[in-house]
């Protein structure tokens, strides 16, 4: 399988000082547990339903934000203090009273401990398991944003001035990483055990771009567009990765395979969620069911999806967090509540395979762009139309900047899209269109970055581009208007006076930039459907021309000009194509007054 390309760098190339204060005995601010202190609920609704498979553990009346592992037990932060949790009884070990940590506060914990930072005071302050102070350091004045603390390397990452610096939480000593011109600049994070750290830069004129950077050399390893919720593990990562139109969640081994995790979409409409679990290589999806929260569980190695249990539970989970044998569950609302649940005790059969080839426009999915080339060569024989896509879009351009679309499940749709506008036309209609040529119709991922759809003429073809992030329907529709009006201009005489159907003294501008007459486009005495429509007579007919073809648009053909202009276009299209005697009224004529359709005497 081929790597996901937009974090092969990230997972090929990773190969000023500040004070540091002296630890004292009024930092020992950990209190112990005097007794033991056990927070799990025997008998509870969700482990009778589950046959003991999951564990419920009532905490104190706090509001709790945060889950997480110090080594082999369970770190909770509320906001009265830190809380860590052993033993299958929840017994609570340590506590620490403090009003400092927040949910917006920047936190990291491993088997040694945890360590949070202070923004009043830039202190980084590190805590071994039992939540006694080890030491604190504090930041440099003047640090821009957040810092993010690595403790998998023992170092906080912090941006100042124009430099992003890294400052050894044993030493004390600042080392620089990278030094980046830009307006500003936010740490967002660290990836694969602090080997990858993610910027976020902002230029002078005000563009943000996410970048990863090696936390060794500050080299940039790929930019972050697209990429959302990356979660690691060791080498292990699970990502969103919005390609286009096309969001692949990938799970993958850095410098080894990716691939595509192909479950099942989550509903709209009811609480439901998705959570990478990647100390155990797995995902977790939960949805709100008439029974309860129904919890689902994928193992990403095997692809299967392995264990599943429905619990009597109303609130959303806010955190999951594994400590490699159970899946802990963290939901508040008036109160708050952890779940911990044994997949080994609710294990499902199911044969299908829920991971995929990860298809990338250097590794596309070759069988499904056949499939699509198949599907869409019925098009030419069913409306006398062309429709290309992946490689073939591109060879004409028009002198637009394009970008192919590789996704067979994209194009698919488009196609889907457009066959009710092409089976609108009569037979025939559009091979006539196009008298020594063809309509080429190329769908393709962008045009000149931002455009939704372009036309341009070539060898005799015409040429209708359309984005995938257009709507296709409108794209093509306004594509299509050009090559009909002119067709009608040299098979009809309807558009010699087009310009009678103006206002007095009115002269189209031709491109110049004119102060237009807000009457012109509103109620009683619009007569213009657009206001690129003043530019051209063309662009006046096939902006009529395509909002009649859509629906609920009497609206705008309600004035007497837009009647008539509209009534111009249709008999002008009826002589051009020879339709006057066909006795079917078409969807452009369905704003008309009185029916064009012929009646046989």
């Amino acid at each position: 399988m081929k790597r996901l390309c937009i974090l092969l760098l990230a997972a090929l190339l990773l190969a000023g000082c500040g004070r540091r204060a002296p630890v004292t005995d009024d930092m020992e601010t950990s209190t112990q547990a005097e007794e033991t202190t056990g927070l799990y609920v025997p008998d509870s609704a969700a482990e009778l339903q589950s046959a003991g498979a999951v564990r419920m553990y009532m905490l104190s009346n706090d509001t709790y934000f945060g889950m997480t592992g110090i080594g082999a037990n369970l770190l909770v932060m509320g906001q009265k203090g830190l809380t860590v949790l052993a033993g299958d009884k929840g017994e609570v070990i340590a506590t620490l009273e403090t009003g400092d940590v927040t949910a917006v506060s920047v936190v990291d914990t491993a088997s040694t401990g945890m360590a949070y930072y202070l923004t009043a005071t830039r202190q980084v302050v590190v805590l071994n398991p039992q939540l006694q102070r080890v030491t604190e350091v504090v930041l440099p004045e003047g640090i821009v944003g957040q810092p993010v603390i690595c403790l998998a390397k023992n170092e906080v990452y912090y941006a100042v001035g124009s430099e992003v610096r890294a400052l050894d939480l044993s030493t004390g000593i600042s080392r620089l990483i990278r030094q980046q011109a830009a307006a500003s600049r936010m740490l967002l994070g660290t990836y694969f055990d602090g080997a990858v750290l993610l910027c976020q830069f902002t230029d002078e004129a005000g563009n943000a771009y996410m970048e990863y950077i090696s936390t060794e050399t500050g080299q940039p390893l790929t930019r972050g567009a697209g990429i959302s919720n990356l979660q690691t593990s060791g080498a292990e990562y699970f990502v969103s990765w919005q390609d286009g139109t096309v969001r692949h969640l990938v799970y993958g081994t850095r410098g080894g395979e990716s691939h595509s995790f192909l479950a099942p979409d989550l509903p709209q409409d009811k609480t439901a969620g998705r959570a990478a679990i990647m100390p155990m290589g797995g995902v977790v999806d939960y949805v709100e069911t008439e029974e309860g929260l129904e919890l689902t569980y994928y193992d990403l190695k095997a692809g299967k999806r392995t264990a599943q249990v429905t619990i009597p539970y109303t609130k959303s989970p806010s955190k999951f967090y594994s400590d490699g044998t159970y899946i802990w569950m963290l939901a508040t609302d008036a109160t708050s509540t952890i779940y911990r649940w044994d997949i080994t005790k609710t294990p499902v059969e199911d044969e299908n395979v829920y991971i995929g080839t990860l298809y990338t426009p250097r590794n596309p999915d070759t069988q499904g762009l056949t499939d699509c080339r198949t599907y869409a060569d019925e098009y030419q024989k069913k409306y006398g139309v062309k429709v290309l896509f992946w490689e073939d879009a591109v060879k004409h351009t028009g002198g637009h900047t394009l970008v192919a679309e590789h996704k067979p499940q994209t194009i698919r749709n488009i196609l889907d899209q457009i066959e009710p506008v092409l089976a609108q036309f009569p037979s025939k209609f559009l091979q006539k269109t196009v008298e020594k040529g063809w309509i080429q119709i190329a769908l393709v991922q962008s045009i000149d970055e931002d455009k939704d759809w372009a036309q341009f003429w070539e060898e005799g073809d015409c040429w209708v581009l359309i984005s995938v992030k257009a709507d296709p329907v409108k794209a093509l529709i306004q594509g299509m208007a050009y090559a009909i009006d002119s067709r009608v201009l040299g098979n009809s005489r309807d558009f010699d006076n087009w310009n009678q159907l103006n206002p007095e003294g009115f002269a189209y501008t031709y491109g110049a930039e004119v102060e237009i007459d807000p009457a012109y486009l509103e109620g009683e005495t619009r007569v213009f459907a657009e206001e690129i429509a003043v530019t051209y007579p063309h662009e006046d007919r096939c902006k009529i021309f395509y909002h009649a073809m859509l629906p609920d648009n009497a609206e705008m053909f309600a004035s007497p000009a837009m009647k008539a202009k509209l009534l111009r276009v249709c008999t002008g299209i009826r002589e051009a194509y020879n339709l006057d005697k066909k006795t079917d009224t078409y969807v452009w004529e369905q704003y008309l007054d009185t029916s064009l359709a012929f009646v046989k005497e």
